[in-house]
């Protein structure tokens, strides 16, 4: 038998640092993580001892170790990130822009962005950004003398039995005046205040869901958020109410992941699309929650009508639903009927945007292409 290999000992000399180490004292027991994922360290020499997070150190592990070198060669102590709001611990996956909401103290909106993420949060902030009324909505000629239907002239589908008086009817049956701007878009970035440098600041957070956000909106003239998520929920909260504003309502369940929403402007409603290949409408006003209305197609047991994408027009007259089945299913929304597919599509139909007038629907694919859909012709 040979003998055993002789123990070796190994020793290693950590290099003294040459910068001042921080002193760090433990937090308090309990104390809120505000979304890091890193220990929480308090330097001990912080003013009055506040709690506030101290973040990754930027240390020299990228492979440029030269900036963290001053002149004479002496490497300088690493900058330290405090983090002192909620922040999203996994990827975003959805936004939703609010320019039409007046903070108090403000003359006019500076706009509010929320965020969902794979966390399950929702997190606020306001950009400090120039806006002014809108004069004319989008679509009008410089010379304001009516709607430049660009699609129309791009694809050959302007009607020339349409009028040139002052409403316009839409596939949806609903008049408009031409010049009408929508409430959602009363306020446009002001050109005129020179370069535009957002100040970002955070406003407020809550923890919504209890597994990914996979899509908001906002709704009720942007005073109320919806979002749906892979926990099977679809809620409300209203940020500006301070009744409610920590407290998300639940509004509806699925059976799988709720993927996509949307919501007809002149309505008070929101539809779900979930992987349970449903699609739910759900009255806002009601008490309970429960589905005014639910969607699915011919071959419910089929995986491949798991829903993805979903698209409503403006009066809320028909939905659009995208899926793996590689078709658009059109329902009405007002009767519950189906009313149609578009087929052209080789694979998973991902987003959908329908128009305002509801004449036109445009749809992206992970086929690599995007659709451009005529309602008004013969499809």
């Amino acid at each position: 038998m040979p003998p055993a290999p002789r123990a070796r000992r190994i020793s290693y000399v950590i290099a003294p640092p040459t910068y001042t180490v921080p002193r760090l004292v433990l937090p308090k027991l309990g104390a809120d993580r505000h979304g890091s994922t890193i220990p929480l360290l308090i330097p001990a020499t912080h003013e009055g001892d506040k709690e506030s997070l101290v973040g990754s150190l930027n240390a020299s592990n990228s492979g440029n170790s030269s900036s963290n070198n001053d002149k004479n060669g002496s490497t300088a102590a690493p900058s330290v990130v405090v983090v002192e709001h909620p922040q999203h611990r996994l990827g975003i996956s959805s936004l939703a822009l609010d320019t039409t909401t007046r903070l108090s103290g403000n003359i006019t909106p500076e706009g509010i962005l929320y965020s969902g993420g794979r966390d399950g949060q929702v997190i606020a902030h306001e950009l400090g950004a120039p806006l002014k009324q809108r004069t004319k909505p989008y679509g009008v000629n410089a010379d304001g003398k009516g709607i430049n239907r660009s699609w129309e002239a791009i694809t050959g589908w302007a009607d020339s039995t349409r009028d040139d008086g002052d409403n316009v009817v839409g596939q949806s049956g609903l008049e408009e005046e031409r010049d009408a701007i929508p409430f959602e878009d009363a306020f446009e970035l002001d050109s005129t205040a020179g370069e535009t440098t957002l100040k970002l600041s955070f406003r407020q957070a809550i923890q919504t869901h209890a597994d990914w956000i996979n899509d908001i909106l906002l709704c009720n003239f942007n005073r109320t958020l919806v979002s749906c998520s892979s926990d099977g929920t679809v809620k409300a909260w209203s940020p500006h109410d301070p009744t409610l504003a920590m407290d998300p309502t639940v509004i509806g369940r699925h059976g799988d992941y709720v993927r996509c929403l949307t919501h007809p402007r002149h309505q008070n409603w929101v539809a779900s699309g979930a992987f349970d290949r449903k699609v739910k409408i759900w009255d806002l006003s009601a008490r309970p929650h429960n589905p005014i209305m639910v969607l699915a197609p011919p071959d419910a047991s089929n995986s491949k009508n798991s829903v993805y994408a979903l698209a409503t027009d403006a009066a809320g007259s028909f939905i659009a639903a995208g899926s793996p089945e590689r078709v658009i299913r059109l329902w009405d929304a007002r009767s519950g009927k189906r009313t149609g597919k578009l087929v052209g599509h080789t694979d998973n139909i991902r987003s959908i945007l329908v128009s305002d007038d509801g004449r036109y629907i445009l749809t992206g694919s992970a086929d690599a292409s995007i659709k451009l859909w005529s309602m008004a012709s013969a499809n």
